[in-house]
């Protein structure tokens, strides 16, 4: 039986956890700590080097704080991990990147 706890974080539970570190990452952006985000989306990444979606939101981190060149090199990491079901993204990206 697992059993969870409502006390204490994910990440104090397990600091390899990707997917807590992804929606943290998440969390921040929508707060506009925009650096937390992409510290946490880059731990996601570190973990799991081939999750689309954080790329993903990582780019959008830096082109909300108007910082476009760390979004570039994301939208392209992005390109490079994303699957052929996730065409909602890619168009933007590919736009965002100057790539057609």
């Amino acid at each position: 039986m697992v059993q969870f706890s409502v006390s204490r974080p994910a990440l104090e539970i397990n600091a390899a956890n990707d997917q807590a570190h992804y929606f943290r990452g998440l969390a921040y952006f929508y707060k506009s700590l925009y650096d937390r985000a992409v510290a946490d989306f880059n731990k996601c990444l570190e973990l799991d080097p081939k999750l689309a979606d954080a790329y993903f939101s990582k780019a959008l981190a830096p082109e909300a704080a108007g910082r476009r060149e760390g979004a570039r090199e994301a939208y392209a990491a992005f390109l490079r991990q994303a699957p052929p079901e996730a065409k909602d993204q890619i168009e933007p990206a590919r736009s965002k990147i100057g790539r057609r």
